[in-house]
């Protein structure tokens, strides 16, 4: 607005004065906006033939190489922001020449290894004679290499040329080893034999999977696995004719308890389960001989009651123990040796806890007596008397303490003694 105010007055006036005044200031103003237009319509220039190659060029691979999509999106951002900055185009277009360099150069990886992968196919098909897994992982790694999915196709690839190459050189040896097992298994049956062919049908299954190494890592161990089935249908044949003889021994008649187990370990036997039979067998045999031991240990027993009883404390508290002891022997009388046998044991365990504990009472009382006769002759020197409380309750506690040990009363006999203990000790300050 200055410059038309200026260039007005310059105009009513002749004066070549005035023109300079008002012209020169004003070239040195717009020369520089010129000059800065100048470089940046080159830069534009610039960077419209960059992109109109980029594109060119970006057509083209796109229609012979999967996977171009994120230099394409790269190409798009540059035309969109590189009119605005012409620098920050040509970075973007450089930056998705790079690109699509690297996808091209990975894509002809790919394109090499299924080649190669398409091979090994052809060779192990004509192995199995038939199309398997191996020809459906290389039609999925098709898809994923059309897809632009290139890591997963060449993952896949990798899988198809090692399961091809697995089965060139293991399908022989996986056919022989399906063969020796099924001979191994022949017609026999049973339980056992049942879950062996179970595994050769998993061999088979491994084949048809395309998967000749399982499928020989299963088989090879079928043949084993009959030698062990035939010696544990031996071993469980033993087991009944032991559990047999062991039922033999009785001398009674078998409870119907054991009768049915020894025919369910028959009929097992019979149907192949060799296993079951052989458990079933076992528990008769051990739980017969656990009978027969349990009977004779009660009856030795009882053979020495006398012997028993003289151990037995004296008064009431023998009722209980004469109570448990008959009750042995009703058990037995019943023939129930496991629970007569069940009975004594802790009968003779607590019995014998009580005859330790009865000892020790037995030596403290000693102890006790031994020590009141000279306590007493000191009482005596001291002028004492007998009638003393104190000496009157140790005379009657030690009394009472010897009577209820001798009755198997043991903690009132305890109660007594700690009372005489008391006095005694009162009476030795006394008598000091």
């Amino acid at each position: 607005m200055g410059l038309g105010i200026a260039a007005a007055i310059v105009l009513e006036s002749a004066e070549p004065t005035s023109w300079a005044i008002v012209i020169v200031p004003t070239l040195s103003l717009i020369a520089p906006d010129f000059l800065i237009r100048d470089q940046s319509s080159e830069e534009r220039r610039r960077f419209a033939d960059e992109l109109r190659k980029a594109e060119r060029k970006m057509l083209l691979l796109q229609s012979e190489t999967p996977g171009m999509q994120q230099p394409a999106s790269i190409i798009k951002i540059a035309r969109e922001e590189g009119w605005k900055d012409p620098e920050k185009g040509l970075r973007l277009i450089n930056e998705a020449k790079q690109e699509a360099s690297r996808i091209e150069m990975l894509s002809g990886d790919i394109k090499n290894l299924k080649i190669v992968a398409e091979q090994s196919v052809s060779r192990s098909e004509s192995i199995t004679g038939r199309q398997g897994k191996s020809r459906e992982i290389l039609e999925l790694a098709e898809k994923e290499f059309e897809q632009g999915s290139f890591r997963e196709a060449e993952t896949l690839l990798r899988s198809v040329r090692s399961k091809s190459d697995s089965i060139e050189r293991h399908w022989a040896d996986a056919e022989n080893a399906i063969q020796i097992a099924s001979e191994a298994i022949g017609e026999e049956g049973g339980h056992i034999i049942d879950s062996i062919r179970k595994s050769l049908d998993a061999a088979t299954s491994a084949m048809d999977d395309d998967d000749p190494m399982a499928a020989i890592a299963i088989a090879s161990a079928i043949p084993k696995q009959m030698s062990g089935a035939d010696a544990n249908i031996e071993s469980a044949s033993e087991s009944i004719r032991e559990a047999k003889r062991a039922i033999s021994t009785i001398g009674t008649q078998p409870s119907e308890e054991i009768s049915r187990r020894m025919e369910d370990a028959v009929i097992a036997f019979e149907k192949g389960d060799a296993s079951m039979a052989r458990g079933l067998a076992d528990g008769i045999t051990r739980e017969v001989k656990q009978t027969s031991d349990a009977s004779a240990s009660v009856q030795r027993a009882l053979r020495q009651r006398s012997i028993i009883e003289k151990r037995l404390p004296s008064g009431e508290s023998r009722l209980e123990w004469d109570k448990r002891l008959d009750s042995v022997s009703s058990l037995a009388n019943e023939g129930d040796w496991m629970a007569a046998s069940e009975k004594l044991s802790k009968f003779v365990r607590d019995l014998e806890k009580f005859e330790s504990e009865r000892m020790e009472a037995k030596e403290m009382l000693d102890f006790l007596n031994s020590d009141w006769p000279s306590l007493r002759a000191r009482l005596d020197s001291a002028g004492i008397q007998p009638n003393n409380p104190k000496r009157m309750n140790t005379e009657k506690s030690l009394a009472k303490a010897e009577e209820e040990l001798e009755h198997g009363n043991l903690e009132v006999a305890l109660r007594h003694m700690g009372s005489a203990d008391e006095s005694m000790e009162a009476l030795r300050r006394i008598s000091c």
